[in-house]
């Protein structure tokens, strides 16, 4: 299976939809499925850490499936486009610590499904991109756009935030209250990933950072020699 997901990974798009098909076929299964793969802080505390990474694909309902899901495949076929290596590297970046990073940060949050932290992730992967691009080809028309892309996501989430609803899917209606600081969290993975998977000496840096099976999939992309060993231990992590 990790095999075929690295064959998949190396070619553009296909990581997107695999991605992106997983939350569609965990939608179609029974509801106790994705009642026993949803972020659940008890679960999580009482040694179902699993339950950390699986979460993302899970959520309250299809209007939150079809934003949730639409958004990352076109994010992510983008990204995939244009900057392939920062891709891989946000959002391997962003799946293992997002969860973790909530759990550890809202104590207060019982259950949490969804995918729309990652899409904040690879929206900030392809704004830092164009950004990048605008900046150093001193294209001031793209730098403009990209800017005021990037104030409307915080002018979103600091409504959702006083609000208490999402903007795009009727939250009330699906019985859940949007996470602000986990669209934040995932924009700032997006950008440290965009920079880590830029850089020359992104090895260490994902040495450091990302668990042994990420790195193994992400040293694969890049295509470059890995460490020898890695002894870092990773876990694997709404209202």
């Amino acid at each position: 299976m990790t095999n075929w997901f690295i064959a998949a990974a190396r070619r553009p798009a296909d990581a997107s939809l695999l991605l992106a098909t997983i939350a569609v076929a965990s939608a179609l299964t029974p509801s106790s499925l994705a009642d026993a793969i949803q972020y659940d802080r008890a679960a999580v505390l009482s040694g179902q850490v699993y339950r950390l990474i699986t979460c993302q694909w899970t959520h309250w309902g299809n209007e939150h499936l079809v934003w949730d899901a639409a958004t990352f495949l076109v994010l992510g076929f983008a990204c995939e486009r244009r900057c392939h290596r920062q891709f891989f590297a946000a959002l391997l970046l962003a799946v293992e610590f997002l969860p973790a990073a909530i759990f550890l940060l809202l104590p207060k949050l019982e259950f949490y499904r969804g995918l729309s932290a990652l899409d904040c992730t690879l929206f900030a992967v392809l704004a830092t991109d164009l950004l990048r691009d605008g900046i150093w080809q001193r294209r001031c028309g793209r730098t403009i756009v990209v800017g005021t892309f990037f104030g409307g996501f915080l002018i979103k989430t600091g409504i959702e935030a006083l609000t208490g609803r999402s903007v795009f899917v009727d939250s009330a209606a699906a019985g859940f209250a949007p996470v602000p600081l986990a669209h934040l969290l995932g924009a700032a993975a997006g950008i440290a990933g965009y920079f880590f998977g830029s850089c020359a000496g992104c090895i260490d840096c994902c040495t450091t950072l990302l668990a042994p099976t990420s790195w193994k999939l992400f040293r694969s992309v890049q295509n470059v020699p890995g460490p020898a060993k890695i002894s870092f231990r990773s876990v694997g992590a709404k209202f």
